[in-house]
């Protein structure tokens, strides 16, 4: 009885490890989850720069989803689909989020200037304005005083 519980336990190992060898595509529990875990951080960067991240974060639902019910071969592509994705964005995401960033900052410039040049500009503008109006005044002593 002995022998037949152990030989029933060697085909077990043996056929779960061929098993696991067959499929070359699989993960393992680590590394699934430090692709899911890279695949967030791009997620998180690019939700940073601005990008709409709702249908990445579902996928990536998806492959946890596939995950949990054993499909490891599918929750892997789904998540390497994610990450090549961002990958690839992320680099024009960041330069559209920094002309953004610079073109509000000029504005914001633009607009705290005007105060400050309106407050130089307009007095000088309508001193010089009264002066050439009255430039070819003729001012002559007055008649009349005895001061």
């Amino acid at each position: 009885m002995k022998e037949k519980l152990i030989l029933a336990l060697l085909a077990l190992v043996t056929v779960g490890s061929l098993t696991a060898a067959a499929s070359p595509t699989t993960r393992s529990p680590t590394e699934f989850d430090a692709a899911i875990g890279k695949a967030l951080k791009l997620v998180d960067e690019a939700y940073e720069y601005g990008e709409n991240v709702s249908p990445y974060v579902s996928r990536l639902n998806k492959a946890i989803q596939a995950y949990e019910a054993g499909n490891l071969t599918e929750a892997s592509s789904i998540v390497n689909n994610v990450g090549e994705n961002l990958s690839s964005r992320i680099p024009s995401l960041r330069e559209h989020y920094e002309s953004m960033t610079m073109r509000r900052n000029l504005v914001v410039a633009i607009l705290l200037a005007i105060p400050v040049i309106s407050y130089f500009l307009i007095p000088y503008s309508y001193y010089m304005i009264w002066y050439r109006l009255r430039r070819d005044w003729i001012v002559e002593e007055a008649r009349g005083n005895d001061r």
